[in-house]
């Protein structure tokens, strides 16, 4: 049974299922807390989520796509941001790029 987004999201990406374009897509899983500032540090790039996720702990699906990365960060059970990650940017489209309403969320 899967209980969880994220339980659920792994295996709609299941390795032995192929995507529609005959490759198989593995998500990569990244586990961390967002810096004091709103950042959160991704390999070599920087997603800004905004201040009102500081200290927050988040995990986050990187999927490889053959030509791009699908990157889905969820905080608790909520995905609080999805985006297409762009290698020629260190600095990632923000969440306040997305979404200009701030939801409040408890920080444990």
């Amino acid at each position: 049974m899967l209980d969880t987004p994220a339980e659920r999201r792994l295996a709609r990406f299941r390795p032995d299922r192929p995507t529609p374009s005959g490759l198989a897509v593995e998500p990569h899983i990244v586990v961390g807390v967002v810096q004091p500032t709103g950042n959160f540090k991704l390999d070599r790039w920087i997603v800004a989520l905004g201040p009102e996720f500081a200290g927050c702990a988040v995990t986050v699906f990187i999927l490889d796509h053959h030509d791009h990365k699908t990157v889905i960060i969820f905080h608790r059970h909520a995905r609080i941001h999805e985006f297409t990650l762009d290698p020629t940017r260190r600095r990632q489209t923000g969440r306040r790029a997305a979404l200009r309403q701030r939801p409040t969320l408890d920080k444990s």
